[in-house]
């Protein structure tokens, strides 16, 4: 049977769960190159390796590896990774609210804003009638 490059190399499995908490210690994108080191020292530059005994993901310490080697660090754009708002997918969600509930809310001169009314309605309507309007009156479509 084939020795495993980690017992190799006289890693012990106390070693591998101190270098994977201190390696997660380490703030983006900083860390990859951190898996690059440890990478290149102890499972013999093999990232499927280092993929089976710390769990890191291969492509990321391949580019970790790749960023220890050139010196230079990948920059991630993470701002355009968000989750986009309900209101900036569906411009008219917030009227198409409002001209559901505006029957059953109180008016705007008694105080309410559309959140306290919104809160209001809550209570009156379940969530199921709420959806139920929305598809089959105003035509949205709704993940169940």
């Amino acid at each position: 049977m084939k020795t495993p490059t980690v017992v190799r190399n006289g890693v012990t499995p106390q070693m591998i769960k101190l270098i994977g908490r201190l390696v997660d210690m380490i703030p983006w994108p900083v860390r990859r190159s951190a898996m690059g080191d440890v990478i290149t020292s102890l499972p013999d530059g093999k990232s499927r390796v280092a993929e089976d005994v710390f769990g890191w993901n291969r492509s990321t310490a391949e580019l970790g590896m790749n960023e220890l080697r050139t010196k230079i660090l990948c920059v991630n754009d993470l701002s355009d990774r968000r989750k986009p708002r309900s209101e900036e997918k569906e411009p008219k969600l917030l009227s198409d609210i409002s001209e559901i509930m505006e029957p059953h809310s109180q008016s705007e001169s008694q105080g309410c804003s559309i959140l306290f009314n919104a809160l209001i309605i809550q209570n009156i309507y379940e969530i199921d009638t709420v959806r139920i309007k929305f598809v089959s009156d105003i035509g949205y479509f709704v993940c169940s």
